[in-house]
């Protein structure tokens, strides 16, 4: 685990209690410099509750839905969490992504926003948002 000391985690204003809070450097980063290193064990992941990556099989046909991103086994795996709640291993992370306005989803924005989030991203996906 690691956190780079020149980050902090605080509310965008100090005076307002209810201002949304984020991270926010405290000095200068110079290019590529480590934020932060997640252990593998805190993500919510396309593994299954046996351990296997299984994205590929082909057990999910009786979805009802249709859609392809509902197929994705790190959907079903958060759909899975959120619906635990307070009971998750992730309950804080769940509770915290229930509680935000669909407006937050990537797939609600509009399509500039998309399209920074693209830029941004990079050559990290090519999946649509």
């Amino acid at each position: 685990e690691y956190v780079n000391p020149k980050l902090e985690i605080r509310r965008a204003l100090a005076d307002v209690p209810d201002s949304r809070v984020g991270m926010f450097t405290k000095g200068e980063l110079a290019n590529k410099e480590k934020l932060f290193e997640i252990p593998r064990s805190c993500l919510i992941t396309n593994v299954n509750e046996d351990g296997w990556d299984d994205d590929d099989d082909e057990d999910d046909d009786d979805e009802d839905d249709s859609s392809s991103s509902m197929k994705c086994r790190t959907v079903q795996n958060l759909i899975t969490e959120m619906k635990l709640a307070d009971i998750s291993e992730y309950a804080p992370y769940v509770n915290y992504l229930k509680s935000l306005p669909r407006s937050h989803l990537a797939s609600s924005w509009s399509e500039d926003g998309k399209a920074l989030l693209r830029r941004i991203l990079g050559d990290f996906t090519e999946e649509p948002l």
